[in-house]
């Protein structure tokens, strides 16, 4: 057994939970042969690659190591999930160091060079020359080919920019020769193809260590290649691990859609093709497809809309996870508040949200292929509607809406309450085909035993009724108004319609509500701490009823 698969065994294990990547109990059989490492760090004895017998030479463990209380070099270990681009740097840097100490090892950085992610880990480039330039000649001590260095540039293009080398200055001279490529597009997954193609020798072959490390700042444009490369890295007990950020809960994007925009570009929608323009950076979600309804906020500028999933985004964690590695989420210590509207050009915001890894480990995502994922969610009704659901184009809620009406004469205020119908009847149809298609699971509701599924199933039902009750009751009350309706003061002159816990005269609409809050209800009382709580915990704030009230 290598040393790499030895840390991740022993304090490697820490890092996982610290990092933001909690592997929960496997839920059957077939789950944990996907989800979980290797049981021996060894190249397996008869397996081949394009037709090739590997060695049958086989590995034992070292000792295990522990550094649960302290970390290498006197570095205190992080008991919160938040990490700098440097420190996340310098835990892989450990991993590099006591593979090397072990046995021969060969590290193949794979580094996306967009503008985003060129940004955003120039702390992490400093590390790593600093590592090649000051530490390596110092612990190598003249056994130079002991640790051999590949880096490969992740964008619209995959280049190897270094192969194999043992040369300090030409890995010191490859990382100053970085620069940023404006394409648009990350073929992150072809990159970890073209490493594997290139180093899987190295490790069945020659029996060197094999660490690969990918630093990036999104999701990857290419991840569906995930289910045709994850097993060779889990196969020949190759750890990937992945500096990058965590995967926006249940989105797509964490940043704004013209980050990274190239001049003239068209946007083309995901899923990703082999001729593909641009598309806004994708940094999510956490699971395979979306689990959460693409509803908006009645509040543009809603925060509560972008939080932090917890994991990484799914290819990258599951990549992670298979092979032994670990996904090291870069979280920025920040302020708690923000001004409202500003431009989301990182991620995570200051209001994506803490995450605590240990509450967030039941909520693991389903690391599944897209076979053994679509069979996951058929098996319930519940589940089908929700994901039925979440696959439906983004759908609006009232917003700018009229709230006074003043009476003049009949004939002015029935064309002025007409007008502000419209605002309903144009966001009611995508509303109730979001929720209708959530309804049809319900009698399965209770029976889903995943706590993730079961949570993210309340919240889309609760938020769907709730912006239901909100839409058909702006409606009914405008609707009711211009049936007629008797001023209780002689000076009342003005209508004012207002939010309320309640909505006047109709109980269907009352119980809309009631169930509405029934499931947020839910989701805070079973879900504390999670970003599905905050999210239902935001509805329950926004009343969902109205009433009258009069002004002279």
């Amino acid at each position: 057994m290598g040393a790499a698969r030895w840390l991740q065994r022993g304090w490697l294990s820490a890092v996982v939970v610290l990092a933001g990547g909690c592997q929960p109990p496997a839920r059957d059989a077939a789950e944990r042969s996907r989800a979980a490492p290797p049981a021996h760090r060894t190249v397996e004895e008869g397996a081949t690659v394009a037709g090739t017998r590997s060695s049958s030479r086989q590995r034992t463990d070292p000792p295990r190591r522990s550094l649960t209380a302290q970390a290498r070099g006197g570095r205190p270990a992080r008991s919160e999930a938040a990490w700098s681009p440097a420190e996340a740097a310098a835990r892989v840097l450990d991993v590099v160091r006591d593979s090397v100490a072990f046995a021969p090892t060969t590290v193949v950085w794979l580094v996306d060079v967009s503008p985003s992610a060129m940004d955003w880990g120039r702390d992490i480039h400093s590390e790593l020359r600093r590592f090649y330039s000051d530490v390596v000649p110092t612990f190598l001590s003249g056994q130079k080919d002991r640790l051999l260095t590949g880096l490969i540039t992740i964008s619209q293009s995959v280049e190897s920019r270094l192969a194999s080398s043992a040369d300090l200055s030409a890995c010191v001279a490859a990382w100053d020769a970085l620069r940023v490529e404006s394409s648009g597009r990350e073929r992150t997954f072809e990159a970890v193809q073209q490493a594997l193609d290139e180093y899987l020798p190295v490790r069945r072959d020659q029996q060197r260590e094999v660490v690969f490390v990918i630093i990036s700042d999104e999701a990857g444009d290419d991840w569906p290649l995930i289910d045709q490369l994850v097993d060779l890295p889990r196969r020949y007990a190759l750890p990937v691990y992945v500096i990058g950020v965590p995967a926006s809960c249940g989105r797509t994007r964490g940043l704004d859609d013209d980050v990274e925009r190239p001049a003239g570009a068209v946007e083309t929608p995901p899923p990703p093709t082999a001729a593909m323009a641009w598309q806004p950076i994708l940094q999510g979600p956490e699971s395979r497809e979306l689990e959460l309804i693409q509803l908006e906020y009645e509040d543009p500028y809603a925060d509560v809309g972008l939080l932090d999933a917890g994991f990484g985004p799914f290819a990258l964690e599951w990549l992670c996870r298979a092979s032994g590695g670990t996904f090291l989420a870069v979280r920025r210590p920040a302020p708690r508040s923000a001004p409202r509207g500003v431009r989301r050009s990182q991620w995570p915001t200051p209001a994506a949200g803490d995450v605590d890894p240990q509450v967030m480990r039941p909520y693991t995502p389903d690391y599944l292929d897209a076979a053994g994922y679509r069979a996951l969610y058929t098996d319930n009704a519940a589940c089908r509607a929700l994901h039925d659901a979440a696959q439906l184009p983004p759908a609006g809620v009232l917003r700018d809406i009229v709230f006074r009406f003043e009476r003049r004469d009949e004939a002015e205020l029935k064309n002025r309450l007409d007008r502000a119908q419209q605002a309903a009847a144009k966001v009611a149809p995508a509303i109730d085909l979001v929720y209708e298609t959530l309804s049809r699971g319900a009698a399965d509701a209770d029976q889903i035993a995943s706590p993730r599924w079961r949570a993210a199933y309340d919240l889309a039902l609760g938020r769907a009724a709730a912006a239901k009750a909100r839409t058909d009751g702006y409606n009914a009350m405008l609707a009711a108004l211009k049936r007629g309706r008797a001023f209780t003061r002689p000076d009342s002159r003005v209508w004012v319609l207002e939010r309320a816990a309640a909505i006047e005269d109709s109980s269907s609409l009352q119980a809309l509500i009631d169930r509405a809050r029934t499931h947020l209800q839910r989701v805070v009382a079973e879900h504390p701490q999670t970003p599905w709580a905050r999210m239902a915990q935001y509805e329950l704030e926004t009343p969902m009823g109205w009433q009258w009230t009069e002004e002279p």
